[in-house]
């Protein structure tokens, strides 16, 4: 569920600091910063899948630009360097987050879950892949009966 006044805005700013972590997520920023809008009250719930909150969050909640405050890094090994970045696509501004924080994030594929009868927009996927060079590995074992673009899915 998405909150309503969330749901309802005409313009959707996600506004996140960059912060080092000790957790298995080394740097949260933009994708993570959703997270702060999951509408239950016990979040804590979902740390153990934060991953895969984050997918979630982030699928239901689009919004329409991102703005890393990144005048200083926080967390475990605070570092200042003066920077605001924006972008539209969080995907993007984290990893360059991530890079600018001396984290390389060694993306390699894109793996979509077809899900319940439900496939993903491949087509989007698909241009994400090819203009960021990531091999796409499609996952189907969920997705019996599923069609895209009037075609079966693969299994």
């Amino acid at each position: 569920m998405v909150p309503r006044v969330i749901r309802d805005a005409d313009l959707k700013i996600n506004i996140p600091k960059i912060k080092y972590t000790f957790e298995k997520i080394k740097l949260t920023c933009a994708l993570k910063n959703i997270f702060g809008c999951n509408p239950y009250p016990k979040k804590f719930k979902y740390h153990s899948k934060i991953e895969e909150a984050i997918v979630a969050l982030n699928k239901a909640m689009k919004f329409d630009l991102c703005i890393i405050d990144g005048n200083i890094i926080s967390g475990a090994k605070p570092r200042k360097i003066g920077l605001v970045m924006a972008s539209k696509d969080p995907v993007a501004i984290d990893a360059a987050a991530a890079k600018i924080a001396g984290i390389n994030p060694k993306t390699r594929a894109i793996i979509p879950v077809h899900y319940g009868g439900q496939p993903c927009d491949m087509k989007e996927i698909l241009e994400i892949a090819e203009d960021r060079k990531l091999h796409v590995v499609e996952d189907c074992a969920h997705s019996l009966g599923a069609e895209y673009k009037d075609k079966k899915q693969e299994t």
